[in-house]
């Protein structure tokens, strides 16, 4: 280790530490900020040098992409509630203009009836139509969960497509740089 010093010098040595070290300590803490594993990075980075800091600079941003894929499904799971029906079978949700709709249009439905009716008969008539009207509001809540459900899926299915396409890119340039580098060894090796 002497002769290395003595024939390096100490100043050589350190320079040539630093460019073999760098790329790594860069690579290591640039992927991990990003979402990825920085010790798997580093091991890259040891065959690949400062092309595995280039790789790293280029690569998508993990910890990002997760946080917008957990923003948008947590906007869809804050609208599926603020869109929830609460139906209450005892009219106490109805408004006191939506009773008096109900009541007349009762009352105009026993008259086209032409039988003689009184205020039982409009009061079934009124039961009835609320609970038309509440089944009507259940399945239109049902059909915007449905639809916010597929629109969910949708877009799960999206970032996965997403996530493999980069995974397939991030594949094939280091297929690329091993490459390169591997006819480069030869081409040194050879001359």
């Amino acid at each position: 280790m002497d002769s290395l010093f003595a024939l390096l010098g100490s100043g050589t040595l350190i320079i040539i530490l630093f460019f073999i070290l760098l790329p790594q300590v860069i690579t290591t803490l640039v992927m991990s900020s990003k979402g990825y594993s920085g010790c798997l990075w580093f091991i890259i980075s040891c065959f690949l040098s400062w092309i595995a800091v280039i790789i790293a600079i280029c690569m998508p941003n993990k910890k990002k992409q997760e946080e917008q894929h957990q923003e948008m499904l947590a906007a869809i799971s804050s609208q599926n509630r603020s869109e929830t029906i609460v139906i209450n079978n005892s009219g106490k949700n109805n408004t006191p203009d939506e009773n008096k709709n109900f009541r007349i249009e009762a009352i105009k439905q026993l008259k086209a009836t032409g039988n003689p009716f009184d205020e039982y008969d409009v009061e079934l008539e009124v039961e009835k139509a609320k609970k038309a009207h509440e089944e009507l509001l259940i399945q239109e809540a049902a059909e915007q969960k449905r639809i916010q459900q597929e629109e969910k899926a949708r877009i799960e299915a999206e970032e996965e497509i997403k996530r493999k396409r980069n995974e397939k890119r991030f594949f094939v340039v280091v297929g690329i740089i091993m490459l390169t580098v591997l006819l480069m060894a030869f081409a040194a090796a050879f001359m």
